[in-house]
């Protein structure tokens, strides 16, 4: 199997291999955090979280590590302001430790060349990520399917411009409760435009977001 390297797999917040290889070089150990923190930033800006974990059956063992009180107070305060979102402790204990060993074997393969395609697979059938990409996708589904009724009934004059806005604005407000107003507005506003050349939509070419400016009588800078 041909071993990809870090760039190509998406390995997150990892400089360049000259420098992480570099164990003396006290600056480059320091600078790490900044690329974490940026590329977590992308991740959710794109909409994309890292995944829970399913419930783990099976044979246990033990872990060679003590829980020092630093850790296991950062993990219990984390635990604390989530617990909405996690049952117990343990899942959310277990969801650091399965995240911290992905991004452990892809530093190993961007460094080494060491595949580890396969442990990677196996602990990603425990997280809960196939689950969430489906629910996206049926959550575009369903913003394609209303939008698509509702241009379909604004050019056969149904309903009104100003119809057409609200509702569009009402599927905003319900989408961004799962991915933020940034992001729902910017998939809506491809929806639309996808949408409205599909169906012909009498060379209205012009974005949502320009022409609920100009409804509202505010100015639109004409892009190149």
């Amino acid at each position: 199997m041909k071993i990809k390297n870090g760039r190509e797999r998406g390995l997150y917040g990892v400089a360049d291999t000259e420098k992480l290889a570099n164990e003396t070089d006290k600056e480059t150990k320091q600078a790490y955090m900044p690329f974490v923190k940026e590329s977590i930033k992308n991740m959710i800006d794109a909409g994309c979280r890292y995944p829970f974990i399913k419930k783990v059956s099976g044979t246990s063992f033990k872990f060679q590590l003590t829980g020092h009180a630093h850790l296991a107070d950062a993990l219990q305060g984390y635990w604390e302001r989530n617990k909405k979102t996690y049952t117990h402790r343990a899942k959310s204990d277990y969801r650091a430790l399965y995240i911290g060993a992905i991004h452990q074997l892809e530093e190993e393969t961007y460094l080494n060349g060491h595949d580890n395609e396969k442990e990677i697979i196996e602990l990603e059938l425990f997280l809960e990520e196939k689950q969430h990409r489906h629910k996206a996708n049926r959550d575009i589904s369903m913003l394609r399917s209303e939008v698509k009724i509702c241009i379909t009934e604004r050019i056969g004059k149904e309903i009104t411009e100003d119809s057409f806005e609200n509702q569009m604005e009402e599927l905003i407000a319900k989408y961004a409760l799962t991915v933020g107003k940034n992001r729902a507005e910017k998939v809506l506003n491809d929806i639309i435009l996808e949408e409205e050349k599909l169906a012909g939509g009498r060379g209205r070419t012009k974005s949502w977001r320009d022409r609920k400016k100009e409804l509202l009588g505010l100015s639109v800078v004409e892009r190149e």
